[in-house]
């Protein structure tokens, strides 16, 4: 990853504060970002930043994928963002040697209150799912894992500025991701239909992906309402909120070892995040980052 990634510009005017990055650098996908000077980046940031809304953590948590529902489906309640929705904790928990795994893990999940779902798209559900979900993070888990260990140097570079004062660099260093089911459509029948959403490919783009931005967000109970954003502006948004993958991890971590259980969780959990952009995006989205005072 590009040092530049690291060249920040902070906006004090605002009640979150924004900032923003280069460029990410690094990427070896098909979804790309509009080319946006600073200036224009930290424009969509603010006006992103006007569809934030507090949110239950009980809610329903789905991909960072910025499309939009399919006309006409309910929407679940507002919930978190992360790649694939459950597929982060599935992942991370083989990662780690968790003691649960597939159905087992959600519904202890579930029992804490952590409600975590998925979304297939219209294009894959038309078609019988015989290419997958739709989802690439569930889809292309196995190549987006890859690239992360072909990418490795400049992941663990957005790995550390992801997860700041918190990273380690050896939990980083010994964890190796990989894909936890060989069935692409393993994920949607673990979730459920209650928690499954139907996302639009609307044939434009990249299956409807039109993202123009990524957006890192930290203020606890918080999300970006994707859907609200995209009906009023036409606009499309990556957005992974750290603050609940930390939470989730947390949550995860059991007996004795629980401290260090939990690191390791949370660093897997954000080296997904890394690992599905890099293997579904070119690097050319810059990264909006929110954090309150």
């Amino acid at each position: 990853m590009s040092d530049r990634l690291f060249e920040l510009k902070e906006m004090d005017t605002m009640p979150t504060e924004i900032t923003i990055t280069e460029p990410v650098g690094v990427g070896v996908g098909s979804i790309t970002a509009p080319e946006m000077t600073l200036q224009q980046a930290e424009l969509e940031a603010q006006e992103i930043v006007e569809f934030r809304k507090e949110i239950d953590w009980r809610n329903p948590v789905v991909c960072f994928d910025g499309r939009t529902l399919e006309e006409g489906q309910e929407k679940l309640p507002l919930g978190a963002h992360m790649a694939g929705g459950a597929m982060t904790a599935l992942v991370a928990a083989k990662a780690v040697g968790y003691h649960l795994e597939g159905a087992s893990l959600l519904n202890s999940l579930k029992e804490k209150g952590l409600n975590l779902g998925a979304h297939v798209d219209t294009g894959n559900r038309d078609a019988e799912f015989r290419n997958g979900t739709g989802c690439g993070a569930c889809d292309g888990c196995d190549k987006n894992c890859q690239a992360l260990e072909d990418n490795r140097t400049e992941a663990k570079g957005i790995v550390e500025f992801a997860m700041g004062e918190d990273f380690d660099e050896k939990s980083f260093d010994e964890l190796t991701l990989s894909n936890f089911s060989d069935d692409k459509n393993t994920l949607r029948n673990l979730v459920g239909e209650d928690l499954t959403e139907v996302l639009l490919d609307d044939g434009k783009g990249v299956h409807g992906h039109r993202e123009q931005i990524a957006v890192f967000n930290y203020d606890e109970n918080t999300t970006i309402d994707r859907d609200e954003y995209f009906a009023k502006t036409g606009k499309q948004a990556f957005v992974i909120d750290m603050w609940y993958i930390k939470k989730l991890a947390n949550e995860m971590a059991t007996g004795v070892d629980a401290e260090q259980q939990a690191k390791d969780l949370y660093h897997a959990m954000t080296s997904f995040q890394v690992a599905t952009y890099i293997g579904l995006c070119d690097g050319s989205h810059r990264v909006a980052v929110l954090k309150s005072n």
